[in-house]
């Protein structure tokens, strides 16, 4: 979604994304191009994380998130698995 050469396109072709414990990841240039795209616009996300999250911090979903433009977040009590009825 970020990549400098095809992230445009590709979320040009995409209706929305959904993103679950999701985490923007260590990798520096990963990192770069995420900062490049920052905020990515015009493509709708849903972001769902447990706030009991042991694998992937709260906070780092919350970072993610904080990088697309309108960004729907739910966070849910639980860990790292979305809790089913």
């Amino acid at each position: 979604l970020c990549h400098p050469d095809h992230g445009r396109c590709l979320r040009s072709r995409l209706e929305f994304a959904a993103f679950f414990s999701g985490f923007v990841p260590d990798d520096p240039q990963l990192k770069g191009w995420i900062a490049g795209s920052n905020p990515v616009q015009a493509l709708p996300t849903f972001h769902c994380f447990g706030s009991a999250d042991a694998l992937i911090k709260p906070e780092q979903s919350a970072n993610l998130a904080s990088c697309f433009e309108g960004a729907v977040v739910h966070q849910h009590p639980g860990g790292h698995v979305v809790p089913a009825p």
